[in-house]
Protein backbone atom coordinates (compact mmCIF):
# COMPACT_ATOMS: atom_id res chain seq x y z
CA UNK A 1 0.00 0.00 0.00
CA UNK A 2 2.65 2.52 0.80
CA UNK A 3 4.46 1.72 -2.54
CA UNK A 4 1.10 2.53 -4.08
CA UNK A 5 0.95 6.07 -2.10
CA UNK A 6 4.45 6.84 -3.19
CA UNK A 7 4.16 6.06 -6.72
CA UNK A 8 0.95 8.21 -6.99
CA UNK A 9 2.70 10.78 -5.08
CA UNK A 10 5.61 10.79 -7.85
CA UNK A 11 2.85 10.79 -10.95
CA UNK A 12 1.21 13.60 -8.89
CA UNK A 13 4.06 16.02 -8.29
CA UNK A 14 5.05 14.96 -11.97
CA UNK A 15 2.25 16.81 -13.29
CA UNK A 16 2.52 19.85 -11.18
CA UNK A 17 4.48 22.11 -14.27
CA UNK A 18 1.81 20.60 -16.98
CA UNK A 19 -1.40 22.13 -14.57
CA UNK A 20 0.89 25.04 -13.69
CA UNK A 21 1.48 25.99 -17.38
CA UNK A 22 -1.85 25.03 -18.56
CA UNK A 23 -2.94 27.58 -15.42
CA UNK A 24 -1.13 30.41 -16.76
CA UNK A 25 -2.55 30.27 -20.40
CA UNK A 26 -5.92 30.21 -18.61
CA UNK A 27 -5.81 32.86 -16.83
CA UNK A 28 -4.12 34.60 -19.47
CA UNK A 29 -6.62 34.11 -22.02
CA UNK A 30 -9.59 34.53 -19.74
CA UNK A 31 -8.06 37.91 -18.69
CA UNK A 32 -8.22 39.22 -22.21
CA UNK A 33 -11.81 37.97 -22.90
CA UNK A 34 -12.59 40.03 -19.34
CA UNK A 35 -11.13 43.26 -20.39
CA UNK A 36 -12.68 42.88 -24.19
CA UNK A 37 -16.42 42.50 -22.30
CA UNK A 38 -15.15 45.75 -20.22
CA UNK A 39 -13.60 47.44 -22.56
CA UNK A 40 -16.75 47.38 -24.62
CA UNK A 41 -18.80 48.37 -21.85
CA UNK A 42 -16.83 51.72 -21.51
CA UNK A 43 -16.89 55.12 -22.15
CA UNK A 44 -14.82 56.54 -24.88
CA UNK A 45 -12.81 58.57 -22.84
CA UNK A 46 -11.91 55.71 -19.72
CA UNK A 47 -11.15 53.22 -22.97
CA UNK A 48 -7.48 55.20 -24.20
CA UNK A 49 -6.22 55.99 -20.32
CA UNK A 50 -2.94 55.46 -19.13
CA UNK A 51 -2.60 53.35 -16.53
CA UNK A 52 -5.61 51.20 -17.79
CA UNK A 53 -8.64 51.33 -15.49
CA UNK A 54 -9.27 47.05 -14.77
CA UNK A 55 -12.20 48.09 -12.85
CA UNK A 56 -14.69 51.02 -13.38
CA UNK A 57 -18.39 51.74 -12.38
CA UNK A 58 -18.58 54.02 -15.43
CA UNK A 59 -20.28 51.57 -17.70
CA UNK A 60 -22.56 52.01 -20.44
CA UNK A 61 -24.74 50.99 -23.60
CA UNK A 62 -23.55 53.42 -26.21
CA UNK A 63 -21.05 51.18 -28.01
CA UNK A 64 -23.88 48.90 -28.36
CA UNK A 65 -26.29 51.60 -29.14
CA UNK A 66 -24.42 52.39 -31.96
CA UNK A 67 -24.03 49.29 -33.14
CA UNK A 68 -27.83 48.56 -33.60
CA UNK A 69 -28.78 51.85 -34.03
CA UNK A 70 -25.97 53.87 -37.10
CA UNK A 71 -24.28 50.36 -38.08
CA UNK A 72 -27.92 47.97 -38.21
CA UNK A 73 -26.23 45.15 -36.80
CA UNK A 74 -29.03 43.48 -36.47
CA UNK A 75 -29.10 42.98 -40.19
CA UNK A 76 -25.43 41.63 -40.16
CA UNK A 77 -26.47 39.13 -37.53
CA UNK A 78 -29.65 38.04 -38.91
CA UNK A 79 -27.35 37.26 -42.42
CA UNK A 80 -24.32 35.32 -40.20
CA UNK A 81 -27.51 33.33 -38.45
CA UNK A 82 -28.92 32.73 -41.78
CA UNK A 83 -25.49 32.15 -43.53
CA UNK A 84 -25.21 28.91 -40.46
CA UNK A 85 -28.52 27.49 -40.69
CA UNK A 86 -28.11 26.77 -44.59
CA UNK A 87 -24.29 25.64 -44.53
CA UNK A 88 -23.88 24.02 -41.54
CA UNK A 89 -26.68 21.22 -42.60
CA UNK A 90 -25.46 21.19 -45.90
CA UNK A 91 -22.21 20.56 -45.27
CA UNK A 92 -23.46 17.67 -42.34
CA UNK A 93 -25.80 16.12 -45.17
CA UNK A 94 -23.08 15.92 -48.26
CA UNK A 95 -20.43 15.04 -45.15
CA UNK A 96 -21.86 12.34 -43.75
CA UNK A 97 -23.54 10.82 -47.06
CA UNK A 98 -19.58 10.98 -48.65
CA UNK A 99 -19.14 9.48 -45.90
CA UNK A 100 -21.30 6.56 -45.80
CA UNK A 101 -20.39 5.45 -50.03
CA UNK A 102 -16.10 5.83 -48.79
CA UNK A 103 -16.93 3.69 -45.89
CA UNK A 104 -19.42 1.16 -46.76
CA UNK A 105 -19.84 0.91 -50.71
CA UNK A 106 -17.29 -1.06 -52.56
CA UNK A 107 -16.56 0.10 -56.55
CA UNK A 108 -13.79 0.62 -58.80
CA UNK A 109 -11.57 3.36 -58.09
CA UNK A 110 -12.51 3.98 -54.43
CA UNK A 111 -9.47 4.49 -52.94
CA UNK A 112 -7.56 6.37 -56.27
CA UNK A 113 -11.12 8.82 -55.32
CA UNK A 114 -10.48 9.28 -51.73
CA UNK A 115 -7.04 10.10 -52.37
CA UNK A 116 -7.66 12.85 -54.67
CA UNK A 117 -10.53 13.93 -52.60
CA UNK A 118 -8.06 14.75 -49.92
CA UNK A 119 -5.55 16.04 -52.01
CA UNK A 120 -7.72 19.13 -52.50
CA UNK A 121 -7.38 19.64 -49.04
CA UNK A 122 -3.97 21.03 -49.31
CA UNK A 123 -4.69 23.86 -52.23
CA UNK A 124 -5.04 27.32 -50.52
CA UNK A 125 -7.60 28.61 -50.85
CA UNK A 126 -5.71 31.57 -52.61
CA UNK A 127 -5.31 29.64 -55.81
CA UNK A 128 -9.08 29.28 -55.95
CA UNK A 129 -9.98 32.67 -54.80
CA UNK A 130 -10.77 33.96 -58.24
CA UNK A 131 -12.03 30.82 -60.22
CA UNK A 132 -14.73 31.04 -57.55
CA UNK A 133 -15.61 33.87 -57.57
CA UNK A 134 -16.13 34.42 -61.62
CA UNK A 135 -17.58 30.85 -61.14
CA UNK A 136 -20.01 32.37 -58.55
CA UNK A 137 -20.74 35.31 -60.83
CA UNK A 138 -21.91 33.32 -63.46
CA UNK A 139 -24.39 30.88 -61.26
CA UNK A 140 -25.56 34.34 -60.02
CA UNK A 141 -24.24 33.85 -56.24
CA UNK A 142 -22.82 37.26 -55.52
CA UNK A 143 -24.13 40.01 -53.33
CA UNK A 144 -26.93 36.50 -51.92
CA UNK A 145 -26.65 34.69 -48.63
CA UNK A 146 -26.53 30.92 -51.24
CA UNK A 147 -23.29 32.39 -52.34
CA UNK A 148 -22.03 32.60 -48.58
CA UNK A 149 -23.51 28.53 -48.55
CA UNK A 150 -23.14 27.00 -51.73
CA UNK A 151 -19.62 26.95 -52.51
CA UNK A 152 -18.86 25.27 -49.76
CA UNK A 153 -21.61 22.80 -49.27
CA UNK A 154 -19.13 19.78 -50.04
CA UNK A 155 -15.91 19.39 -47.55
CA UNK A 156 -13.30 17.24 -48.01
CA UNK A 157 -12.85 17.32 -44.76
CA UNK A 158 -16.01 16.31 -43.65
CA UNK A 159 -16.10 13.60 -45.76
CA UNK A 160 -12.98 12.30 -44.63
CA UNK A 161 -14.23 13.03 -40.97
CA UNK A 162 -17.19 11.02 -41.59
CA UNK A 163 -15.54 8.01 -43.33
CA UNK A 164 -13.35 7.50 -40.30
CA UNK A 165 -16.32 7.49 -37.96
CA UNK A 166 -18.44 5.27 -39.78
CA UNK A 167 -15.83 2.75 -40.34
CA UNK A 168 -16.17 1.71 -37.15
CA UNK A 169 -19.98 0.46 -37.34
CA UNK A 170 -20.29 -3.16 -37.50
CA UNK A 171 -21.13 -3.99 -40.93
CA UNK A 172 -23.71 -6.59 -38.87
CA UNK A 173 -25.90 -3.49 -38.52
CA UNK A 174 -26.32 -2.95 -42.16
CA UNK A 175 -26.96 -6.02 -43.15
CA UNK A 176 -29.29 -6.19 -40.69
CA UNK A 177 -31.10 -4.02 -42.45
CA UNK A 178 -30.96 -4.72 -45.66
CA UNK A 179 -32.29 -8.02 -44.91
CA UNK A 180 -35.59 -6.44 -43.01
CA UNK A 181 -36.03 -4.78 -46.46
CA UNK A 182 -33.74 -1.39 -46.04
CA UNK A 183 -33.02 0.73 -48.71
CA UNK A 184 -29.55 2.35 -49.20
CA UNK A 185 -31.01 5.56 -48.38
CA UNK A 186 -32.95 3.62 -45.15
CA UNK A 187 -29.80 2.66 -44.05
CA UNK A 188 -28.91 5.67 -44.14
CA UNK A 189 -31.00 7.54 -42.66
CA UNK A 190 -32.20 5.06 -39.91
CA UNK A 191 -28.64 3.68 -39.40
CA UNK A 192 -25.83 5.32 -40.03
CA UNK A 193 -27.36 9.01 -39.04
CA UNK A 194 -28.22 7.58 -35.44
CA UNK A 195 -24.94 6.35 -34.78
CA UNK A 196 -23.41 9.13 -35.65
CA UNK A 197 -24.86 11.66 -34.05
CA UNK A 198 -21.14 12.17 -31.61
CA UNK A 199 -19.55 12.67 -35.03
CA UNK A 200 -21.85 15.04 -36.47
CA UNK A 201 -22.04 17.33 -33.65
CA UNK A 202 -18.67 17.94 -33.23
CA UNK A 203 -18.41 18.74 -37.49
CA UNK A 204 -21.79 21.04 -36.85
CA UNK A 205 -19.52 22.46 -34.22
CA UNK A 206 -16.08 23.52 -36.17
CA UNK A 207 -18.26 24.24 -39.25
CA UNK A 208 -20.18 26.52 -37.47
CA UNK A 209 -17.68 28.48 -35.63
CA UNK A 210 -16.12 27.98 -39.84
CA UNK A 211 -18.74 29.70 -41.20
CA UNK A 212 -19.73 32.35 -38.02
CA UNK A 213 -16.13 33.58 -38.31
CA UNK A 214 -15.23 33.65 -42.33
CA UNK A 215 -13.89 36.85 -44.09
CA UNK A 216 -12.45 36.45 -46.69
CA UNK A 217 -15.13 34.92 -48.60
CA UNK A 218 -17.74 37.36 -47.48
CA UNK A 219 -15.86 40.26 -47.87
CA UNK A 220 -15.37 39.00 -51.84
CA UNK A 221 -19.34 38.64 -53.13
CA UNK A 222 -20.86 41.00 -50.16
CA UNK A 223 -20.52 44.12 -51.56
CA UNK A 224 -24.16 45.88 -50.10
CA UNK A 225 -24.23 46.91 -46.37
CA UNK A 226 -27.39 44.90 -46.34
CA UNK A 227 -25.77 41.81 -46.67
CA UNK A 228 -23.39 42.21 -44.78
CA UNK A 229 -22.34 39.28 -42.13
CA UNK A 230 -20.71 40.02 -38.82
CA UNK A 231 -17.27 40.02 -39.70
CA UNK A 232 -17.28 42.39 -42.61
CA UNK A 233 -19.99 44.94 -40.56
CA UNK A 234 -17.53 44.65 -37.26
CA UNK A 235 -14.42 45.39 -39.44
CA UNK A 236 -15.58 48.83 -41.07
CA UNK A 237 -14.93 49.91 -36.82
CA UNK A 238 -11.09 49.64 -37.69
CA UNK A 239 -9.45 51.04 -40.59
CA UNK A 240 -5.82 52.19 -41.42
CA UNK A 241 -6.37 55.51 -39.38
CA UNK A 242 -8.48 55.02 -36.97
CA UNK A 243 -9.94 52.32 -34.67
CA UNK A 244 -13.22 52.87 -32.39
CA UNK A 245 -12.55 50.61 -30.12
CA UNK A 246 -15.77 50.89 -28.09
CA UNK A 247 -17.90 49.96 -30.90
CA UNK A 248 -15.45 47.38 -31.90
CA UNK A 249 -14.47 45.27 -29.07
CA UNK A 250 -18.99 45.19 -28.14
CA UNK A 251 -19.59 44.04 -31.60
CA UNK A 252 -16.58 41.33 -30.68
CA UNK A 253 -18.64 40.03 -27.65
CA UNK A 254 -21.75 39.94 -29.50
CA UNK A 255 -19.86 38.03 -31.95
CA UNK A 256 -17.96 35.69 -29.54
CA UNK A 257 -21.01 35.37 -27.47
CA UNK A 258 -22.99 32.68 -29.08
CA UNK A 259 -19.40 30.65 -29.79
CA UNK A 260 -18.88 30.81 -25.64
CA UNK A 261 -22.47 29.57 -25.22
CA UNK A 262 -22.28 26.75 -27.82
CA UNK A 263 -18.71 25.54 -26.37
CA UNK A 264 -19.65 25.49 -23.18
CA UNK A 265 -22.89 23.32 -23.74
CA UNK A 266 -21.63 20.53 -26.23
CA UNK A 267 -17.92 20.99 -25.32
CA UNK A 268 -18.55 17.02 -23.87
CA UNK A 269 -20.22 16.10 -27.40
CA UNK A 270 -16.91 17.58 -29.47
CA UNK A 271 -14.10 15.97 -27.26
CA UNK A 272 -16.53 12.49 -27.28
CA UNK A 273 -16.39 13.18 -31.39
CA UNK A 274 -12.97 13.50 -31.48
CA UNK A 275 -11.89 10.41 -29.40
CA UNK A 276 -14.42 8.21 -31.11
CA UNK A 277 -13.29 9.50 -35.46
CA UNK A 278 -10.09 8.28 -34.23
CA UNK A 279 -10.77 4.90 -33.49
CA UNK A 280 -10.44 1.60 -35.45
Amino acid sequence: MSALRRAFTRSNLGQIPTYAALSIVAVVNLFAFYWAVLTAFKESADILTVPPVLFTANLTLANFQSLFVESRFDLAFLNSLTQVSLGVPGILFFGSMGGFIFAKFRFRGKELLFKGLLATMIVPFVVLMIPMVLLSGKLHLINNIPGLVVPFLVSPYAIYMMRQFIETIPNDLLDAARIDGASNWQVYRRVILPLSGSALSTLGIFFFLWHWNSFLWPYLVLYEPTTWTLPIAAAKYTTQFYTEYGSSLAAAVLMTAPLALIFIIFQRGIVKGIALTGMK
